[in-house]
């Protein structure tokens, strides 16, 4: 085995892992106490309130470090680039875990949030083995990349986020269904 190659993968990995972890963890709280100045009372928070897309936001950021273009450029190839792009992914991965530990106490809401997170990430997941596996947008966006067409691959991009952002609010209409239903028996209760 590689010596080397082993270590700058386990350097690559501790300190991204360290570096996004810190960070959106850091991020998802204060944006946790900023809400909760802005909505002291979690009760009131509109049902609409669900379609929020930020799990498409985040995963459209995901897709923009998908192919490490802008740190490549910014850095060139190097261990500075591996720590830099999986801390980038680490980031978001982390601010989304807090803030889906401070939803709403339901158990059942909150198997609907996992559920939207889990359906959303698939279309990256489905981005990436589909380069290697040589099926949807995925593979066509890497050809178009390797000969340097990035205007083209950035809108295979945009149509895979499209795809996650309708995903996420199918699910959110699910997600509202057991909200309602759940309140209105608390009530009946």
């Amino acid at each position: 085995m590689e010596t080397e190659g082993i270590i700058n993968h386990t350097i690559i990995s501790i300190a991204g892992w360290l570096l996004g972890t810190s960070l959106g963890w850091g991020t998802g709280f204060a944006l946790l106490s900023l809400w909760r100045k802005i909505n002291p009372d979690p009760q009131r928070l509109s049902p609409f309130a669900l379609f929020i897309p930020w799990r498409t936001i985040v995963l459209g950021l995901l897709m923009v470090n998908y192919f490490p273009i802008i740190p490549l450029r910014w850095l060139g190839f190097g261990n500075e680039t591996g720590i830099l792009s999986v801390a980038f992914v680490v980031f978001w991965l982390s601010l989304i875990f807090v803030l889906q530990s401070a939803q709403e106490n339901q158990q059942n809401s909150r198997f609907w949030s996992w559920a939207r997170t889990i359906a959303v990430f698939s279309v990256l997941l489905t981005a990436h083995f589909g380069i290697w596996g040589g099926g949807g947008l995925g593979f066509v966006a890497e050809q178009q990349l390797m000969t340097f067409d990035f205007a083209s691959a950035w809108m295979y991009f945009a149509w895979m986020i499209g795809i996650a952002l309708v995903i996420d609010l199918v699910i959110a209409s699910g997600q509202l269904s057991v909200v309602r239903y759940t309140v209105q028996e608390k009530k009946a209760g």
